[in-house]
């Protein structure tokens, strides 16, 4: 898709996103070997102090050089970040622009794109629309005191391609991944996240890094399929309700997964936002873990319950089988009318002993899929024939005349409806038995 005029401008807000992702992906990592945060993912690397601290908290490397802990020189500020520029030129690591991936296969040494000036707005559509400017042409040397320039002078475009350079190797391409399919090395590191994703929520069809995690429903899916239980009722969340259902995804998934929020629940749904900060954040869930005491609960689907039991026609088992038309045509109309069911084939046709099982088929194949019409007269099914007499009033022997018989009628297992007791003499003659 070709940028827009809107897409290109300085204050468009997938920019804004970008870099604020950025600027936390690297504020965690700074953090966690306790060094100074990034305020100003422009201004704040133009000393190369923390451009180096965070290739060490990534690499766990330390420098192969030294470098200045004051600078107070532009001189000096120059020399610690072309320190850190060498460092990812002997780790072989080649530096993009933003939009641009590098091959599967080990790259080949290059550099970073010749940015101009210190203003940043020369970003170009490049940071979305996934082209990536030529590479400057000259000697290794010559490129390296360009871009250091470029960063130390705040360069916003160069600067935004180096922290993406950064995430793609550290956090999409080196680490190894569990649940990961065969041949993850022969694809590009959007290719293989966007597969583990595939792979740990095939009930959802995300095929891109944008549009796919708009209405937050896939962030929960992804959270429950991490740890099942942690986020279960993800299906029955409102896709109106978008923030929300990012905001609870991602609160769960920092507090019991350990993923923190490089991108917040606003950003990730907007409809401007940018793959590589989706990307960001996401790169995080391979390698998570689930913390010991997570509140998971058993997952919970409304739409796969289902009611079923007597009501629609429960006297069946009292039908009389030497009368199977009017049997077949009694179900079949309840069938018709209280469940959409039509008679493709006719109740004399269904019991006739030469009927064909395609038939058959046809007919029965129709009910996995029935739903039962609302004002269905439905009733409770009775059984006489499971309802039973006992005690000693019954007894054969133990009665006398005009004294109680004491017996007991259970209905228990044959349903309800109303009982009435006959007494039969001798004769056949019935006589009711008051209740």
């Amino acid at each position: 898709m070709p940028a827009t005029e809107k897409d290109l401008a300085a204050d468009a807000p997938w920019k804004k996103i970008q870099q604020n992702t950025f600027t936390r992906w690297c504020n965690e990592h700074l953090k966690a070997v306790n060094k100074p945060l990034l305020c100003d993912l422009q201004a704040d690397l133009s000393d190369g102090l923390r451009l180096l601290a965070l290739l060490e908290a990534l690499s766990q490397r330390r420098m192969p050089r030294k470098h200045h802990p004051r600078p107070a020189f532009r001189q000096m500020k120059l020399e610690n970040v072309s320190v850190a520029l060498e460092f990812l030129e002997q780790e072989n690591i080649k530096l993009v622009s933003i939009g641009e991936e590098p091959p599967p296969t080990p790259p080949t040494l290059s550099t970073l794109p010749e940015g101009g000036g210190s203003s940043g707005q020369g970003v170009s559509s490049t940071l979305r629309e996934g082209g990536g400017d030529p590479l400057p042409r000259g000697t290794s040397t010559d490129r390296q005191t360009e871009n250091s320039k470029a960063i130390v002078d705040g360069n916003l475009k160069l600067i935004l391609g180096l922290i993406w350079t950064l995430i793609l190797h550290y956090s999409i391409s080196m680490p190894v991944w569990e649940d990961e399919e065969d041949e993850a090395d022969k694809k590009t590191p959007k290719q293989r996240l966007l597969g583990w994703i595939q792979n740990k929520v095939p009930d959802l069809p995300i095929t891109n890094f944008s549009r796919d995690w708009k209405d937050g429903r896939a962030l929960g899916a992804l959270v429950d399929s991490c740890a099942p239980g942690l986020c279960p009722d993800w299906e029955s969340w409102n896709p109106v309700t978008p923030v929300e259902n990012a905001n609870e995804a991602m609160q769960l998934a920092d507090v019991w997964l350990g993923i923190p929020q490089v991108i917040a629940p606003e950003e990730i749904i907007d409809p401007s936002v940018d793959e590589q900060s989706v990307m960001t954040y996401l790169s995080q869930f391979p390698k998570s873990k689930l913390k010991p005491g997570a509140p998971l609960k058993p997952k919970v689907n409304p739409k796969k319950a289902r009611a079923y039991g007597p009501g629609l026609c429960p006297d069946w088992e009292s039908w009389n089988p030497v009368t199977p038309v009017e049997n077949a045509n009694e179900a079949m109309q309840l069938a018709d009318v209280w469940l959409g069911i039509p008679q493709v084939i006719a109740p004399e046709e269904i019991i006739d002993p030469s009927v064909d099982e395609q038939s058959v088929m046809t007919y029965l194949s129709q009910f996995p899929k029935s739903k039962l019409k609302p004002g269905a007269p439905l009733k409770p099914k009775v059984n006489p024939k499971k309802a039973r007499a006992y005690g000693p009033g019954i007894e054969p022997s133990g009665n006398h005349v005009m004294r109680p018989a004491v017996f007991t009628v259970d209905t228990f297992s044959s349903g309800q409806a109303p009982v009435t007791v006959y007494v039969e003499d001798p004769q056949g003659r019935k006589e009711e038995v008051p209740q």
